[in-house]
């Protein structure tokens, strides 16, 4: 249980990171067009 946990975690952190990035990307493409 504590091997599934280890690999849950950087999924979600990868996941959280993606919609960060994301999210920037969008204002970054409204500001220039």
């Amino acid at each position: 249980m504590n091997n599934f946990h280890s690999y849950l975690r950087p999924i979600g952190v990868l996941s959280f990171m993606a919609l960060i990035i994301g999210f920037f990307t969008a204002i970054v493409l409204e500001n220039l067009y």
